[in-house]
């Protein structure tokens, strides 16, 4: 008798375990069975909503409030143009970068050659070193058949660094680029509204991404009217009039 009611208790025990195994998991999942809660998930979801509730509730707060208002305006209009200065700088920065790209491969593509493919340029010392700068021997240069419009060393190292500061341009203004996003984020996050004060943080962050992009600007055009002087000058002294001297 006592066995067959330890069985029944068993049973029943088993029972009411997988029936909380399943109200467990159902409850997790907010899967609704008409059964009472017990695990306290239900009342985990109702406090998220009411947070985030409480949070846009504050940011619409915020925006009532005049001073917190203009800030918050002003900020977004500094980043709108910010964002469109970057974006101007960014194709400029895109085609200077290709163009010096297509240059240097140019280049490349009219090196002499090495018996085994290197491309070798020769420096105005006469000395050959190969495309990564390691020098040859006398031997070595020796055998090199040149045709006589092969780019200098001088003409490689030039291209090169044209190269090389037409990429950094190009991830300066990329890194420009990532930060607005970042402070288009934080400015629209209604979750977790920014304050005041860092509102006007963010403002000050994309007036002075907009001064970089310009001051990068006038300095680019200087040097772009300097270098049209010099090729000017040189046609005058090429054709039929030279300066005086």
């Amino acid at each position: 008798m006592t066995s067959e009611f330890d069985v029944i208790n068993k049973a029943a025990d088993e029972k009411r375990q997988e029936q909380a195994l399943d109200d467990y998991h159902n409850e997790m999942a907010g899967r609704d069975t008409g059964r009472i809660k017990r695990f306290g998930f239900n009342q985990a979801r109702q406090d998220v909503i009411q947070e985030e509730k409480r949070k846009q509730s504050a940011f619409e707060q915020m925006m009532m409030n005049a001073v917190y208002r203009e800030a918050w305006t002003n900020a977004m209009d500094a980043l709108n143009q910010a964002e469109e200065a970057v974006y101007q700088a960014l194709i400029q920065a895109s085609d200077t970068l290709h163009h010096e790209q297509r240059q240097y491969q140019g280049l490349l593509d009219r090196a002499a050659l090495t018996a085994d493919g290197q491309r070798v340029f020769k420096d105005k010392h006469g000395d050959v070193y190969t495309e990564d700068g390691e020098r040859l021997s006398a031997d070595e240069a020796a055998q090199i058949d040149w045709r006589g419009d092969d780019p200098s060393r001088e003409d490689q190292s030039n291209r090169q660094d044209a190269l090389t500061t037409a990429q950094e341009e190009f991830d300066r203004i990329s890194g420009h680029s990532n930060r607005i996003v970042e402070i288009r984020e934080e400015l629209t996050d209604q979750n977790d509204p920014a304050s005041i004060d860092r509102v006007q943080e963010l403002k000050l962050d994309a007036l002075s991404i907009e001064q970089s992009i310009e001051i990068s600007k006038v300095k680019n055009e200087t040097t772009l009217n300097q270098t049209n002087v010099v090729c000017s000058d040189n046609l005058i002294f090429n054709g039929a009039t030279s300066p005086l001297r």
